[in-house]
């Protein structure tokens, strides 16, 4: 597996940065990955291609954060629609009050999703994770999308943790 470094969510990640700094304790990731195994990858394990989808998002998670190690199976994650997925993150990033107009948030949530579909393909799923494991477990409440593409073999990672006091002894 590998970082990606795409233009569409480059962009996006620049509005990212500027959401972060509105508001303390908010950390949001959006990275691409590439599902093709590294040299490496594929000399230490007996298949060339991942055998699950859980342990292809665990991988990526486990890039992303380094720091811990992240195990995961089919159950921790579900399907969801498009619609669903946006509407969840939407309410969620608003009551944060990043911006006091909700159809502001809408378009921004919109673009975020454009582009992750520019990036995995017209046939790509999305996966919510369930299962509250690493990071997710020390938030105040989090979030983590996978945006999967099958055809352009890439995963997208949306992640956003939510840390009311970032330097309480107990986070």
């Amino acid at each position: 597996m590998k970082y990606l470094e795409l233009e569409g969510i480059n962009q996006i990640a620049g509005d990212l940065l500027r959401i972060e700094e509105t508001v303390k304790g908010l950390n949001i990731r959006l990275e691409a990955y590439s599902l093709k195994k590294t040299r490496k990858e594929r000399k230490d394990s007996k298949s060339s291609k991942y055998l699950s989808i859980a342990s292809m998002v665990a991988a990526a998670l486990n890039m992303t954060f380094f720091e811990y190690e992240i195990d995961l199976a089919q159950k921790d994650m579900k399907v969801v629609p498009e619609v669903e997925a946006k509407s969840l993150l939407t309410s969620k990033m608003f009551t944060l009050g990043i911006t006091k107009d909700y159809s502001e948030m809408v378009q921004w949530v919109d673009r975020v999703f454009e582009g992750t579909k520019t990036a995995t393909g017209k046939d790509r799923k999305i996966l919510r994770l369930n299962k509250p494991i690493g990071p997710f477990e020390r938030s105040l409440w989090s979030e983590c999308l996978v945006f999967y593409g099958r055809e352009m073999k890439r995963i997208i990672l949306f992640v956003t943790l939510y840390q009311k006091n970032t330097h309480s002894p107990n986070l």
